[in-house]
């Protein structure tokens, strides 16, 4: 039974390489979530400042955890 979890998420295709706190959440609230999968997909970030800072510059606000994820995610599309 042990390797039925690595199994299960091979099969659902959720990356093991995603920030987790509880299963497979993502850190942050579902906004925030949104917002660095925005990012990450298609490098879009408001730039009116109501977002804050995007997440490759200083003083981003999303979750520590979610800032090295999107960073990671991002490295891996330009490579």
């Amino acid at each position: 039974m042990t390797g039925q979890s690595t199994e299960d998420s091979r099969m659902s295709g959720v990356s093991s390489d995603e920030p987790t706190r509880v299963g497979n959440a993502m850190p942050g609230d579902e906004r925030q979530q949104r917002q660095a999968r925005d990012w990450v997909r298609r490098g879009f970030w408001l730039r009116d400042g109501s977002w804050g800072p995007a997440p490759d510059q200083p003083g981003c606000s999303l979750p520590a955890e979610l800032v090295a994820w999107c960073l990671r995610e991002r490295a891996g599309l330009a490579a």
